[in-house]
């Protein structure tokens, strides 16, 4: 494999070189269908999102539909999973009826959300429940709460969205797996989403990087892939860590170490868009990963970019 820089000067143009490239392998073909289950939208106006007054203008503003259906135009991405964007807490309830009304809109292909919530809180199961049945709903994020994953309440809401068949999207850094892995352990039941490959930082795998980070990240990816009921989303990579070291080279043994841990059956492509933004374009992502991947085969690449994402999140069709 070739490696070649990439970072927010090369792939905001689009990655030219490697699109044109795989593009020249598929002159003729038309893309294969692409599921994308991460992306975010939000409104400033409706919503309160307190870590955007710190998050620098390119994200410091709304994002709609419309630029989404703009940022995936001509990769053929046939639907889509919105994410909750953590807003203030009072207004979980607020978000989640937003985001289930995106859902069969022509704005974009949206055929799940996962919305906020907090696990283990008063009130939680009610909060919940009220969703029971609703076909959009298909999951729950929470920042992970270490220290208190074994606490009784907690784990006895992770069993309960297992029961409403929801999943739960971990999101986590390397110190966290290994109690993240013993969750879901505890509740086999419920499906557990990964984030971000587990937000390891491609700057670990750069020359003179932190070999004790990247090995503590291995270590609770292995631990995580370990239980049957976890997956894995593959993203948030090129943009976690400066700019610079997001590179084909580094950002290779973060996915491959991912693909390897979790087996075929349980790794999905994710665009993060527009959080990505700060590295690269979804369709710059689409053509990194498709390079990193191709040794892998068409079979796996139809996995990877469509068919574990609709069975994981158990999508609208």
């Amino acid at each position: 494999m070739v490696m070649r820089p990439i970072n927010r000067r090369c792939f905001l143009g689009a990655t030219a070189g490697i699109i044109a490239a795989a593009g020249a392998s598929l002159a003729g073909d038309p893309p294969a269908p692409i599921v994308d289950p991460h992306f975010h939208v939000w409104d400033r106006k409706r919503l309160r999102l307190p870590w955007l007054d710190n998050a620098g203008a390119l994200l410091n503003r709304d994002y709609s539909p419309g630029d989404y259906r703009d940022a995936i135009a001509g990769l053929n991405v046939v639907r889509s999973v919105y994410v909750e964007v953590a807003v203030d807490p009072s207004q979980h309830e607020a978000e989640a009826r937003f985001a289930a009304g995106l859902c069969g809109r022509s704005e974009a292909p949206v055929g799940g959300v996962v919305i906020g919530g907090r696990p283990g809180a008063e009130g939680f199961a009610n909060y919940i429940r009220q969703f029971k049945g609703n076909p959009c709903i298909r999951g729950v994020r929470a920042p992970f709460p270490a220290g208190r994953s074994r606490e009784s309440r907690f784990v006895r809401d992770l069993a309960l969205l297992g029961e409403l068949q929801l999943s739960f999207d971990l999101l986590l850094d390397a110190g966290e797996m290994a109690e993240a892995a013993e969750l879901a352990k505890a509740a086999r039941g419920t499906r557990f989403i990964l984030d971000h490959c587990g937000n390891a930082s491609c700057a670990w795998f750069a020359p003179g990087g932190d070999n004790s980070a990247a090995d503590r990240w291995r270590k609770g990816i292995a631990a995580l892939a370990a239980q049957p009921n976890v997956a894995c989303k593959i993203s948030g990579v090129a943009e976690n860590g400066p700019a610079a070291s997001a590179t084909i080279q580094n950002i290779a043994p973060i996915v491959n170490h991912c693909l390897d841990s979790f087996g075929p059956d349980r790794v999905m492509f994710a665009s993060n868009w527009p959080v990505c933004l700060r590295s690269i374009t979804i369709r710059g992502w689409v053509e990194v990963l498709r390079e990193i991947t191709a040794p892998r085969g068409k079979s796996f690449a139809e996995k990877l970019f469509n068919q574990n994402a609709v069975r994981h999140y158990r999508l609208l069709t």
